[in-house]
């Protein structure tokens, strides 16, 4: 579904990791992406527990027309699923 951005997507200079939270701490990680050239956008939200596990998430195309826009939607989809 995604492999055309991931294709055209630069590649990082370093790798990054993920870190675990503290016990008892649910951490919530969130990303977007924007394909200018084909007017796609992308998100992804995540939330795990202090062992990795997998607690929640949610991925999906949106209509936005920037990367702070999509950024922007992923990261009100974690507050939101943070309050619920």
């Amino acid at each position: 579904m995604f492999s055309d951005v991931r294709e055209s997507a630069p590649k990082p200079s370093h790798m990054a990791r993920w870190l675990p939270p503290p016990s008892f701490v649910v951490k919530m990680n969130s990303d977007g992406a924007y394909h200018s050239s084909r007017s796609k956008a992308a998100f992804g939200v995540i939330a795990r527990d202090s062992g990795g596990k997998a607690l929640w998430w949610q991925v999906g195309r949106i209509t936005r027309h920037s990367e702070t826009a999509i950024e922007s939607w992923a990261l009100c989809i974690a507050c939101t699923a943070c309050r619920n």
